[in-house]
């Protein structure tokens, strides 16, 4: 996709309920309707399981259950 890749996000604290991971996003021009769009790897790495098209997705694999909720803070800094 023309544009990506040029530039990357400062590091960005995802949650979804319990489930927390810190990323670096490539920044690209994308559809207006859409916010985030998370690359395969980042999908393979946490193997979100439940509805895709509901609020009921859950991150409950035991990598994320190990891994993925030790970010949980109650302030987090950004610059």
């Amino acid at each position: 996709m023309g544009g990506a890749g040029k530039y990357e996000t400062e590091p960005i604290r995802l949650q979804h309920r319990s489930h927390y991971t810190i990323e670096r996003f490539n920044i690209t021009p994308m559809d207006p309707e859409i916010d985030i769009f998370l690359p395969f790897e980042w999908i393979d790495k946490h193997a979100p399981q439940g509805p895709w098209n509901s609020r009921e997705v859950r991150f409950n694999s035991k990598k994320c259950l190990n891994e993925c909720t030790k970010f949980e803070t109650n302030e987090f800094s950004l610059t």
